[in-house]
């Protein structure tokens, strides 16, 4: 809903988020910095860094978002700090006509 906030500055996400539809407002010390629309993304900062979110994003109307929690992300991409440091695995989505696997 419109007003709502979706993440709030100082406190920790573990959200990716994705805009759908509608537009999102990004408040930094109180004041719009930015609107987000349609396929934009937020909450990179909390996911990779897993640090409080240095601003608010708050539904400036009706808002749809897709979203990536950070146990989501890394069964996907493994751990962001170990791309980092080299420690990478090779990891395949496998689709089949009954679910979606990964295989690692």
């Amino acid at each position: 809903d419109e007003g709502e906030v979706i993440l709030r500055e100082g406190e920790m996400g573990d959200t990716f988020y994705i805009v759908k539809s509608g537009l999102v407002e990004k408040f930094q010390k109180g004041h719009t910095s930015e609107i987000l629309k349609e396929k934009e993304v937020f909450g990179t900062t909390s996911l990779l860094k897993n640090a409080v979110s240095p601003v608010t994003y708050r539904a400036a109307s009706k808002v749809a978002v897709f979203y990536l929690t950070r146990h989501d992300f890394e069964i996907l991409m493994g751990s962001f700090q170990d791309a980092l440091d080299g420690n990478t695995v090779r990891r395949s989505v496998v689709r089949s006509e009954s679910k979606r696997t990964i295989k690692t």
